[in-house]
């Protein structure tokens, strides 16, 4: 205070880090053209030299009393307080601040615990710039109206920029306006959350506009506060361009979808840095859809946290703006390894966080693919990483980066870890199997429902994953699909899952309403109470519940009750040549158990399953089917079964080996020599679509027949050893990579290409080079999907095939909307003819026109500046009309 009153008009004071009081029961008052400044280290000797995100917290602390007050003194704007943080004021109102006639401006404050609220403006003008008001109270006093702010007769207050969270007021837990007649009182950019009212009924969390009063509310965001917002009878605001909770006339009624709500301030507990939890997610509606024309509006040239304050054209609504530009970049790259985050455009400036990347992809559509380096990633406490569509994920990447011939999932083991929640959530986003997640271990999730992963009409492909060590109470421990949720699912291991609540099932996987497609996957040691390792249900009629298993391995799963490896209740199952060896039910079902359902099961290997009950292998309580070419220990009648004398196995105590690496050629679990089950599968395996390669990559027929279960037992060494077959899609370009261990005696390879998964046809020949090489090819692929495969090829015209690969993209034909932004027109692509409806932000109807396959032309020219969104057979459009 000493400083202030030495002070003259045109002074600065800067203030150095640090706790600031005055006597008790005392306040401290500004004085005008006075520019106060704190948020110094101490060593700064001009402003520019200041960073406010260094954590320097000057603070100004209450003492029995208000913490500023400004009481008649007159002040001008050119009054400043900047960069402080105002704490622990008491004081029936504006214990933070108590402003009458004065009009100061107060920018880059956080207003903390004042109990009596944070700024009381009476007959004021006061702007309040990129300030934070946060867990400010009335305390039970009579006139803090606004936990945050109070707005008594001040016609010229404005609000820009400012975040308010877990304030309370007695009629207004953020901002509280009255007496202000018609003016030019504002509340701009500014983003409410988590506020409440709790002394008077009738109350609000976010607004309340008194009768008296018609404030401007424009680009913010009310979420999260009860009633977000009250505009009293006779009172006429003009409320436009906002986000809010339970909708309003002329705004939108979306989640805003922040990065992470449960922790507004973010990791560093700061506010105002790039980690805030309160920042746009990716996939928001309110990212550039803030008012078109912002003259006026006195912005700052930066946001809340620094970023600047305007990109892409156009103002997010809310405090916060979006930090990415999306450019021409199809490619981002993540390293946990890296100092510190870049733009995500190469390896040499990765993003830190797979948060940043998958919020900076959904943002921009022409981004096709993320590639992630080994390490560990974990999203915000309680919070999950969320797949987006037609983006695929690869990881196995070297730390510091590579190319696709380094990476390699088994040595950079990337691990995407659980928060508090499930792993992966794909709830809201409708994938298809464009959306690719290929190389993870997917651990540590805990939930209610899929702990690993959980989809909702959500169908992504997921390759070479381990999915380890996750827990579900109620069902899905390891994944959960739901709603017509029919991921393909291959090459993949899950163990150690658990389901923990009586009564809940599914310890890797639970299925109602959809049918996975599973190929060539390991279950072992997952245990629920029914379905230890899957279990498979029957909500509703449609869609069905009709997963399909095929050359996959079940080992040592258990259940508290029902179904050891497999519950299959009310749906219909295929297995083809699966394996499913010692696991143990509490009840019924040592391997399955088929309850008012259909079950069929080919070239399948059933072996040491036990249970309480005596039932063995399936316990068939009632449905149809049956096992056909398959080996059990009790008889079944079906064509080609057999009942086996002993066990089948190299050794059945060590399923995956003396290595412990399943897929290997020592797995335990592969048949013995003279097994009966060798070349004794059903005759024309064709129709079975198995694919050209065992479990452990070996070629699916090797004798004078298909073997029965998920091994192939070899009738003559390998003329190569391949280790590994890849391919990631970059731009229409399939980059396939393969590597080899030994080449002996072999001549070529010859790349073959499907593009429905049976008809392969031969794209290219490749001749050999040595032992320990790495292989590359790029081929072109227009289709969403298309399948490759090796055919290696023997010195005497003898071939062995490799496994076949899958890759998936964006389907060429799909719906898009350019230019956007537009003037004029817009042009829209459509996969069948229909009509386009164009309605406006706040969900009028304003344009309809037909449209044919193909290209269109539609005329946006009369439509008024703003954000626009289309329906066109059942697919939504949005794009930016400008002037």
């Amino acid at each position: 205070q000493t400083a202030i009153n030495t002070a003259g008009a045109g002074d600065s004071i800067f203030v150095a880090q640090g706790t600031y009081q005055p006597a008790s029961g005392q306040s401290f008052t500004m004085k005008d053209g006075v520019k106060i400044y704190g948020g110094f280290a101490g060593t700064e000797t001009s402003l520019a030299d200041r960073d406010l995100t260094a954590g320097h917290i000057s603070t100004l602390n209450g003492n029995n009393g208000r913490v500023i007050s400004n009481d008649n003194n007159h002040l001008s704007p050119a009054a400043e307080l900047d960069g402080f943080t105002v704490a622990n004021g008491h004081y029936n109102t504006g214990a933070g601040m108590y402003n009458n006639l004065a009009s100061p401006t107060v920018r880059n404050c956080a207003f903390r615990s004042n109990l009596g609220g944070g700024i009381y403006n009476a007959s004021s003008a006061t702007a309040i710039v990129n300030c934070v008001f946060w867990q400010n109270t009335d305390g039970g006093t009579t006139s803090a109206w606004g936990g945050g702010v109070t707005n008594m007769s001040s016609t010229g207050v404005s609000i820009v920029g400012c975040l308010f969270t877990g304030n309370y007021g007695r009629l207004a837990g953020g901002v509280y306006f009255d007496d202000l007649g018609a003016g030019s009182a504002s509340i701009t950019n500014c983003t409410f959350w988590a506020n409440g009212s709790n002394t008077l009924p009738g109350g609000v969390g976010g607004i309340y506009c008194e009768s008296r009063s018609a404030p401007v509310i424009r680009n913010s965001i009310l979420w999260g506060d009860g009633t977000e917002i009250h505009v009293a009878s006779g009172t006429n605001p003009t409320i436009s361009n906002n986000v809010i909770q339970g909708g309003y006339a002329g705004n939108l009624g979306t989640d805003p979808l922040f990065v992470n709500s449960s922790l507004s301030e973010g990791p560093d507990n700061i506010f105002g840095t790039a980690d805030d939890g309160l920042i746009l997610s990716g996939s928001s509606l309110a990212l550039n859809a803030g008012t078109a024309d912002t003259t006026g509006l006195s912005l700052p040239a930066m946001d809340l946290a620094g970023a600047p304050r305007i990109q892409g054209g156009k103002i997010d609504i809310g405090a916060y703006e979006s930090g990415f530009t999306c450019g021409s970049l199809t490619r981002l790259y993540v390293d946990s390894s890296v100092a510190a985050s870049g733009d995500g455009s190469s390896w040499a400036a990765a993003y830190k966080t797979l948060d940043e990347a998958l919020s900076a992809a959904g943002q921009c559509a022409i981004v096709n693919s993320i590639y992630i380096a080994k390490g560990t990633y974990k999203p915000y406490t309680g919070k999950n990483f969320c797949m987006l569509p037609h983006v695929s994920l690869y990881g196995g990447f070297p730390s510091g980066g590579g190319s696709i011939a380094q990476r390699n999932t088994a040595a950079n083991t990337t691990r995407l870890q659980g928060s508090g929640s499930s792993v992966v959530y794909n709830r809201y986003n409708s994938l298809d199997p464009s959306a690719v997640l290929d190389g993870f271990t997917i651990t540590g999730g805990a939930t209610d429902f899929g702990g690993g992963m959980y989809n909702l009409n959500s169908s992504p492909t997921i390759n070479n994953c381990i999915i380890s060590n996750n827990t579900a109470t109620n069902a899905g421990g390891g994944i959960y699909n739901k709603g017509g949720s029919s991921p393909v699912i291959t090459n993949c291991i899950f163990s150690g899952n658990t389901q923990t609540l009586a009564g809940g099932a599914g310890g890797a996987m639970y299925n109602t309403n959809g049918s996975p497609l599973i190929s060539n996957c390991v279950f072992h040691d997952n245990s629920a109470d029914f379905g230890g390792a899957i279990d498979n249900e029957l909500n509703v009629a449609s869609p069905a519940t009709s997963p399909i298993i095929k050359n996959t391995v079940f080992a040592n799963n258990s259940s508290g009750h029902d179904g050891a490896a497999i519950g299959n209740f009310g749906t219909s199952l295929t297995l083809s040549n699966v394996t499913i060896a010692n696991n143990v039910a509490g009840r019924g079902g040592g391997a399955i158990d088929n309850a008012s359902a259909s079950l069929t099961a080919t070239n399948s290997v059933f072996w040491g399953n036990t249970d309480v009950n005596g039932y063995g292998d399936i316990w068939w309580e009632s449905g149809s089917g049956g096992l056909s070419y398959s080996f059990t220990q009790a008889s079944w009648a079906g064509t080609g079964n057999q009942r086996g004398a002993g066990s089948p196995f190299v050794d059945v105590a060590t399923p995956a080996g003396p290595d412990g690496v399943w897929g290997t050629a020592d797995d335990g679990l592969s048949l013995v020599a003279g097994s009966p089950g060798i070349d004794a599968g059903t005759p024309d395996p064709t129709s079975l679509a198995l694919g050209s390669t065992d479990i452990a990559g070996n070629p699916r027929v090797a004798g004078s027949a298909i073997d029965m279960g998920a091994y192939e037992t070899l009738s003559a060494p390998l003329p190569i050893t391949l280790l590994s077959f890849t391919g990631v899609l970059d731009n229409g370009v399939a980059n396939l990579q393969w590597r080899t261990g030994v080449e002996s005696g072999f001549d070529h390879f010859e790349l073959e290409k499907s593009i429905e998964g049976r008809v392969f046809i031969e794209k290219a020949q490749i001749p050999a080079k040595a032992s320990g090489s790495i292989y590359m090819y790029g081929l072109a692929q227009q289709e969403p999907t298309a399948w490759y495969r090796l055919r290696v090829v023997d010195n005497d015209g003898s071939a062995i095939y490799s496994r076949i690969l899958v890759l998936s993209q964006r389907p060429v034909n799909e719906m898009l909307v350019y230019p956007n932004p537009a003037k004029s027109f817009i042009l829209v692509r459509a996969a069948s003819a229909g009509y386009i409806n164009i309605y406006s932000a706040d969900g009028r109807p304003v344009k309809v026109q037909s449209v044919s396959t193909g290209v269109n032309t539609v005329d946006v020219s009369g439509l008024n500046p703003g954000v626009y969104y289309g329906l066109l057979n059942g697919r939504q459009i949005r794009f930016i009309k400008m002037d």
